[in-house]
């Protein structure tokens, strides 16, 4: 009998099981555009970063360059001559933006991006931010979601005493939502810290959550089955079959 299962589920549930895990490996595919900046389009930088202000010089982005004095939003690399800034989590380009102000009248410089999501579905938001270099400053980045879903939430983390462009330390942070509608979602990164201390952002990215549970469970209901299946023609096949007769 088990043989038969074995069988059974090899040949039913086994190719059922690759292809879930193939759709698996689909769903991590990032929805964003330019989630990790490394296309700077036109963008010229110089020592190493460019203020790009309020626009869509960053390719699939729109920015929004804050209201305070000097306030705006950076590109820059690694070991720029913008040395509050610090070096990207990975790749060439990281995004810094810069509110510089502590009036809370003032608005916020911030990114975002518009995409069309499914209803019902749900989705994982991930990204890596950081601190302004200079010693014990608290960056505060805030998330908004808003559209087919709505969401606000903000993260902070303090940079060293010591630290530099080279040993800031990027904070990853993931959000899980499910969509409540079909239509546009925006997703908006604000610096919202109450310091004169910026945030910066790198590697953000929108995937589909994968439900391999449920394929699991199917292709294992699929191999019992084909197992059943087979097991009642092996029992048929033994009663409709004539026993073997004395050889003379």
């Amino acid at each position: 009998m088990f043989r038969v299962f074995l069988r059974a589920f090899l040949t039913t549930s086994l190719p059922l099981l690759f292809l879930a895990f193939s759709a698996g490996r689909t769903s991590a595919q990032n929805l964003l555009t330019n989630g990790d900046f490394e296309n700077i389009g036109t963008i010229t930088l110089n020592n190493g970063y460019a203020a790009v202000g309020s626009g869509g010089l960053i390719p699939g982005w729109t920015t929004v360059a804050g209201t305070a004095a000097n306030a705006n939003v950076y590109v820059a690399t690694a070991n720029s001559g913008a040395t509050w800034i610090p070096n990207p989590q990975s790749g060439t380009y990281s995004i810094q933006l810069d509110s510089t102000s502590n009036d809370a009248l003032q608005t916020s410089s911030s990114i975002s991006q518009t995409l069309k999501v499914t209803s019902g579905q749900s989705y994982l938001l991930s990204f890596w931010f950081n601190t302004e270099v200079k010693a014990n400053l608290t960056s505060i980045i805030q998330t908004t979601l808003s559209g087919a879903f709505s969401s606000t939430n903000t993260y902070s983390t303090t940079a060293s005493s010591t630290v530099t462009q080279g040993n800031a330390v990027w904070v990853h942070v993931t959000e899980t939502f499910t969509a409540t509608r079909n239509g546009n979602l925006t997703i908006l990164f604000s610096d919202i810290s109450t310091s004169d201390s910026n945030a910066s952002l790198d590697n953000v990215s929108l995937t589909l959550v994968p439900e391999p549970v449920t394929c699991i469970a199917g292709a294992f209901a699929l191999g019992l089955v084909g197992w059943r299946v087979r097991s009642r023609r092996s029992a048929r096949a033994a009663v409709t079959s004539p026993p073997d007769l004395p050889r003379d």
